[in-house]
C-alpha cells in the first residue's frame, strides 16, 4: 500500500501502538498522560496508510463521545490537510480510502450486522465487559492484517483489570503517566504530584497511572438513573463553576427538598472556553427565568453573564465541609448520559494525613461537583426565585 506522508509530534505511546500487532491492545494512564491522543494520532495514520479499512469509535454515550473525540478527531484532520467526508446524521466519516463510524452504546442496534477492522473504546471504563464482548464480536472484518480493538482507561479497577488484562492471550499492555506528555504545563503537573501528600489513592490512579480503588469517598449518597420524571416540587437550578485550563462546568439540576433528593439532569463540561464562548453556551441551555449560581471567586466573569441577560448569582461563601455535609443529607440521582459528573463523584475523595482522613477534600476533579455545590446551598438558602420544572 501507498504510505501518504504526515507530520506530528509523536510521543512513546503512539510508537507502542504503531508497533503492535496484537488483537487487543489496553492502553492504560494516569491523568493527561497523552493515551487518547496518540490513540486518535494511531487511527489518523491507519486511515491514510491502509485501505478498505472499517473503523469504529465509540463511547458509552453520545453526548461526551461528540466532545471529547468527534471535535477534536475531525480538528485533527483539518489541521493534518487530511481530506473527508462527514455525514452529521450517520456520524460517518469518509476518507478516500476508508470509512470512520463515531457510534456510542445509546445506539447499539447498528452494530449488530456491521464488521469492523478496527475498534476505540474510549473511556473503556465506563463499559461493561459483556459490551466489549459484543464490540469485540464484531471485530470480524477481512483483512490482509490484523483487526485491533483498543481501549483507553484510566487505572481502575474494573473489568479490564480483572478479566480482559488477565484472560486475553493476544494482548499489549501499554502503561503510560503525565511524565509520557512532553505538552503538560508546570501548573498541572504541579496538580498531579501534589496528590501525593492529599490522597495516595488518587495519586497512585491519576499521577502513576498504576491500578487502585478510590479510597475515601466524599460521597456515597448517589444512584444512576436512566429516566426522570419531574414533580411538582422539584425547583430547577443550574450551577456554573468556571475553568478554562481546567474544565468550565455548566450543570442542571432539580432540587426537592421535601424528599432530600437532588437530580443531575445535563451538564456541561469543556476545557479552553473563552467567556464569550461561555454565554452563548448558557444562553443556549438555560431557560429564561431559571438561575444560575457561579462560583464567587470570577466577580467579573458573572458581570458579563448579568449583562448578556442571563440571571447568574455569585455562589454563598460557605465553607465546603459545611455544605458537603449538608448535601450528604439528599439522595443524589444522577443521568446516566452526565458521563463527567459520574466520573467525578467515582472518585471525589477526602484528604489524608498521617493514614487519617481529614475533613477537607481533594482539589482534583471537582469541578461539576463545585457546580452542584454552589447551587443547591443557595437553595436551600434563599427562597421563592425558582422555576419549577415542567
Amino acid at each position: 500500500m501507498q504510505m501518504r506522508e504526515i507530520r506530528f509530534k509523536a510521543t512513546r505511546i503512539f510508537r507502542e501502538l504503531v508497533n503492535s500487532n496484537e488483537t487487543v491492545i489496553v492502553n492504560i494512564g494516569g491523568a493527561r498522560s497523552g493515551k487518547s491522543y496518540a490513540t486518535m494520532q494511531y487511527l489518523v495514520y491507519k486511515l491514510l496508510s491502509e485501505k478498505n479499512r472499517f473503523f469504529l469509535v465509540t463511547r458509552k454515550t453520545f453526548p461526551s463521545l461528540r466532545v471529547s473525540i468527534i471535535l477534536p478527531f475531525l480538528e485533527m484532520l483539518r489541521d493534518l490537510g487530511v481530506p473527508y467526508i462527514y455525514n452529521k446524521a450517520e456520524h460517518l466519516l469518509v476518507t478516500r480510502d476508508n470509512m470512520l463510524l463515531f457510534l456510542s452504546l445509546d445506539n447499539r442496534e447498528k452494530i449488530k450486522s456491521t464488521e469492523f477492522n478496527y475498534i476505540w473504546m474510549e473511556e473503556a471504563n465506563e463499559f461493561s465487559y459483556e459490551d466489549y464482548q459484543i464490540f469485540k464480536m464484531r471485530l470480524s472484518r477481512r483483512t490482509d492484517t490484523k483487526n485491533q480493538i483498543i481501549l483507553t482507561s484510566n487505572p481502575v479497577e474494573c473489568y479490564i483489570s480483572e478479566r480482559v488484562m488477565i484472560e486475553e492471550r493476544d494482548i499489549r499492555i501499554i502503561r503510560s503517566n503525565y511524565k509520557d506528555n512532553p505538552f503538560l504545563s508546570q501548573d498541572y503537573i504541579r496538580l498531579l504530584e501534589d496528590l501525593r501528600n492529599q490522597n495516595t489513592t488518587l495519586y497512585k490512579i491519576y499521577t502513576l497511572g498504576e491500578f487502585a480503588l478510590p479510597e475515601g469517598l466524599v460521597y456515597d449518597n448517589f444512584e444512576v438513573i436512566y429516566r426522570y420524571d419531574p414533580g411538582e416540587k422539584h425547583r430547577v437550578v443550574w450551577g456554573l463553576d468556571f475553568g478554562y485550563n481546567n474544565p468550565t462546568a455548566l450543570v442542571k439540576l432539580a432540587v426537592d427538598e421535601d424528599r432530600k433528593h437532588i437530580y443531575v439532569l445535563d451538564e456541561f463540561y469543556r476545557t479552553h472556553l473563552t467567556n464569550s464562548e461561555l454565554i452563548e453556551v448558557v444562553k443556549d441551555r438555560v431557560g429564561e427565568n431559571e438561575v444560575v449560581v457561579c462560583d464567587s471567586a470570577e466577580p467579573d466573569r458573572i458581570r458579563e453573564l448579568q449583562q448578556a441577560g442571563v440571571w447568574a448569582v455569585p455562589a454563598m461563601k460557605t465553607r465546603t465541609a459545611d455544605d458537603i455535609h449538608f448535601i450528604k443529607s439528599f439522595k443524589i440521582f444522577i443521568m446516566n448520559h452526565c458521563e463527567n459528573f459520574i466520573k467525578e463523584i467515582k472518585n471525589y475523595s477526602w484528604k489524608q494525613k498521617n493514614g487519617k482522613w481529614l475533613e477537607e477534600p481533594v482539589d482534583f476533579m471537582n469541578h461539576a461537583l463545585d457546580a452542584m455545590r454552589y447551587a443547591v446551598v443557595y437553595t436551600a438558602k434563599t427562597a421563592g426565585f425558582f422555576v419549577y420544572v415542567k
